[in-house]
C-alpha cells in the first residue's frame, strides 16, 4: 500500500511545517514554556483563521487524514497549544454528535472556541437527571490544557445510557487546578462537583452505543501518533546530521558502524509506526475503521518514538543531555505523549478487545456482521 501523501496532503503539510517554522524555534519553545499562557497566540490565531479547527465538520468527511498531517507537522516542531485536544473534539462530535446541540457547538470549535475532552481510566463521570437538567458529577481527572479551554466533552453515564455532554470550563462546580507536565504541554486537573447541564445541551440525541465510543476513541488517538511520527522524524533528521558532522577518531561518528546500526534502529521503529497508523487510518477514511488497529497503531507509536528518543540521545553523546539543546523538549514530548495514550497494560487490553469483538474490530452491529 503506498502512504505516500497525496498531492492535497503534500502541500498541506508544506503550507503547516511553514508557517509553524516561521513562529517557532528552540528558543520561542523555552520562552513559551516559562510564559504564562504556554503557547503562541498568534500561531492559534492563524490555525483558526486557516480552518484547521473546523476540518472535522465538513459535510463530506471528518478530515481525519489531514488532521494527523497537521498533528504530524505539530510533532516534528515540538509545537505546544491546544489544536489537538480542540481538533480532537471536533472529530468526536463528526463522529458522535447528533443532536441541534452539538451542531452548534461544532461551529464554536470551528470558529476557534478552545476545547478538551474530559476521559478517564477509572470511573467515568455520571449524571441523573434532574428537572429539565443533568447533574453531573466525576472524580478529578487530568485534562491535557484544562486551565486553558473554554469548554470540555464529556461522556457521561446517565440512566438512559452514555451521553456526550458539553460542559462550559467556567461553570458553577467546575473544578479546574492547574498541574505540572513533563513536557511543554500543559495538564489540569479537573473534576465534576453537582455540574447542572440543561439537556438541550447533551450532545447526543440518544445514547451512545459503547463500541462507537471505544472505536471513536481510539480513532481520536490516532492525531497523538501522528503528533509522535512528526516527532521521530524531526529526531531522526537530527541525529543524523549531528553524527555526519561530528568526527571521532578521525572520521565522523556516522561511519562506524555501531553508529550506522543504531540510526537503522531508529529509521526501522520510526517507519513501522508509521505504516501502523497510515493503515489505520487509510481504513477508516475508506469506510472501514478497525479499532484493534487504531489502537495497535497508538501502542506501537508511543513505543517507537520511546526507543527512537532513547537511540538519538545516545548517538548524540553529551549534547543529548544538555537542556540548551532542542533534542530535550522532543524527548520530554515523546514520553509524556505515550502517557497521554495510557499504561501498556491498559492499551493491550484494548487491543484484546477489539480484537475478540467483532462489533468493535469493524465498527458495526453485531447484526449487521
Amino acid at each position: 500500500m503506498d502512504f505516500d501523501y497525496s498531492e492535497t496532503q503534500q502541500a498541506l503539510s508544506v503550507a503547516a511545517r511553514r508557517m509553524i517554522r516561521s513562529m517557532l524555534d528552540p528558543a520561542r519553545l523555552k520562552a513559551l514554556e516559562e510564559s504564562e499562557l504556554g503557547y503562541d497566540g498568534d500561531m492559534w490565531d492563524q490555525m483558526v483563521e486557516q480552518g484547521w479547527c473546523a476540518i472535522p465538520l465538513q459535510d463530506d468527511t471528518d478530515g481525519l487524514e489531514y488532521l494527523a498531517v497537521i498533528a504530524t507537522e505539530l510533532g516534528r516542531a515540538a509545537a505546544p497549544g491546544p489544536f489537538l485536544e480542540t481538533a480532537s473534539s471536533a472529530l468526536i462530535l463528526s463522529l458522535l454528535g447528533t443532536s441541534d446541540a452539538a451542531a452548534a457547538f461544532a461551529e464554536q470549535i470551528g470558529d476557534g472556541a478552545a476545547t478538551s475532552l474530559v476521559r478517564s481510566t477509572a470511573q467515568r463521570s455520571a449524571a441523573v437527571l434532574d428537572g429539565d437538567s443533568l447533574v453531573l458529577t466525576g472524580a478529578p481527572v487530568l485534562v491535557n490544557w484544562g486551565a486553558s479551554v473554554e469548554n470540555f466533552i464529556v461522556a457521561a453515564s446517565t440512566p438512559s445510557g452514555v451521553q456526550l455532554l458539553h460542559v462550559r470550563a467556567d461553570a458553577p462546580g467546575v473544578v479546574v487546578e492547574a498541574r505540572n507536565s513533563f513536557d511543554n504541554q500543559r495538564v489540569a486537573q479537573v473534576s465534576f462537583q453537582a455540574v447542572r447541564v440543561a439537556v438541550s445541551d447533551s450532545l447526543t440525541s440518544e445514547p451512545v452505543d459503547e463500541d462507537a465510543l471505544a472505536l471513536a476513541l481510539a480513532t481520536v488517538d490516532l492525531l497523538r501518533a501522528a503528533d509522535l511520527l512528526g516527532t521521530m522524524q524531526h529526531v531522526l533528521e537530527l541525529t543524523v546530521a549531528h553524527v555526519s558532522s561530528r568526527n571521532q577518531f578521525g572520521r565522523p561518528l556516522a561511519a562506524l558502524q555501531a553508529v550506522q546500526h543504531k540510526a537503522a534502529d531508529m529509521l526501522i521503529a520510526k517507519d513501522s509506526a508509521t505504516l501502523a497508523v497510515w493503515e489505520a487510518i487509510s481504513l477508516h477514511v475508506a469506510g472501514r475503521p478497525d479499532v484493534a488497529l487504531a489502537r495497535a497503531a497508538a501502542f506501537l507509536s508511543g513505543r517507537a518514538a520511546e526507543r527512537v528518543l532513547a537511540d538519538a540521545i545516545q548517538l548524540h553523546g553529551g549534547l543529548g543531555f544538555t537542556s540548551e539543546y532542542q533534542l530535550q523538549f522532543y524527548f520530554r514530548r515523546a514520553k509524556a505523549q505515550r502517557v497521554r495514550l495510557g499504561s501498556d497494560r491498559d492499551q493491550l487490553l484494548g487491543i484484546a478487545a477489539g480484537l475478540v469483538h467483532p462489533s468493535v474490530r469493524f465498527g458495526l452491529a453485531v447484526a449487521d456482521a
